[in-house]
Formats: structure tokens, sequence, C-alpha cells
């Protein structure tokens, strides 16, 4: 099976950091890391992940993009959070 294109840790308890030299060896080509602002976006290179503000898997989003996207999580419910986003990656596309 082919690795995914994309992996999407989110740190609650303990430090994904220790698991890059596994996803490194199952090729997985990007790894977004979320434990706190901001969200690091983590680029498979020769020599292992290297940190970039965007997304190869999702060219258009950034890490302050969607950093600033989960942090208006909290401040909103679902549905209003829903088409703030919506609405920001529609302002993307465009």
């Amino acid at each position: 099976d082919p690795a995914p294109d994309l992996l999407i840790e989110i740190d609650l308890t303990h430090d994904s950091l220790s698991k890059f030299a596994l996803y490194a060896a199952l090729k997985v080509p990007e790894v977004w890391r979320y434990e706190e602002d901001p969200l690091e976006i983590w680029h498979l290179d020769s020599g292992g992940y290297v940190r970039h503000p965007s997304s190869r898997a999702i060219p258009i989003l950034h890490d302050k993009i969607v950093s600033e996207l989960v942090a208006a999580e909290n401040g909103l419910r679902r549905p209003e959070w829903l088409r703030l986003t919506r609405s920001k990656i529609r302002e993307l596309l465009s």
C-alpha cells in the first residue's frame, strides 16, 4: 500500500516529533503537526522533514491560514465556523 499524501498529527498528550522517523520510513511526504498555535507543516526531503509555511498536498493552504481557522473555531458555534471556513476557502480559490 502506498503512503498517504498527508498525515495530520494533533498532539494532546505526547510529542509527535519522536514519530517523524517512522513517518519518513513510511515515506509520508507531508505531515501537519498541531500542538499549539501555529500549525506546523513539514515536508519530507532527502535528509528528513523540513518545516515549510505551505502545503504541497493542498497548495492553497498555509500554516497561518489553518491556524487562524482553528483559533476561530474556539469562539464560534460549529455552523458559524463552517460558514467561515467555506468562505475562506472560496476566497482562496478565486
